[in-house]
């Protein structure tokens, strides 16, 4: 399973369920699988800031680097999604863009 997330990625296309597998994946000092679930969890929308910060079970991945990304992108994401998203604000992270037009259609 974790084999299989390390190199293909989520299969089920809840964001949320893409966190819970990053950080059990996490726990069990599978690095490499729980950035890739993490990473896919911000992509598809779930902005997961305030969790990556306070979870316990990632614990093990906040020295690396890869960390730092992911908090970036979290926030990155809230920033432009959320209520007080600019209009004018341009998302560093080309998955955003889209994101960004999609939750404007829903408004």
């Amino acid at each position: 399973m974790a084999q299989d997330a390390k190199t293909n990625g989520p299969t089920d296309p809840d964001p949320e369920h893409s966190y819970l597998q990053g950080t059990m994946f996490a726990y069990g000092g599978k690095k490499d699988a729980a950035f890739r679930m993490l990473k896919a969890a911000i992509e598809q929308h779930y902005c997961a800031y305030s969790n990556l910060l306070s979870d316990p079970l990632l614990r093990a991945l906040h020295p690396d680097q890869k960390f730092d990304d992911l908090l970036t992108a979290g926030h990155e994401c809230q920033y432009f999604l959320g209520p007080h998203a600019r209009e004018d604000a341009d998302p560093v992270i080309p998955i955003l863009k889209q994101a960004k037009a999609e939750y404007a259609k829903l408004q």
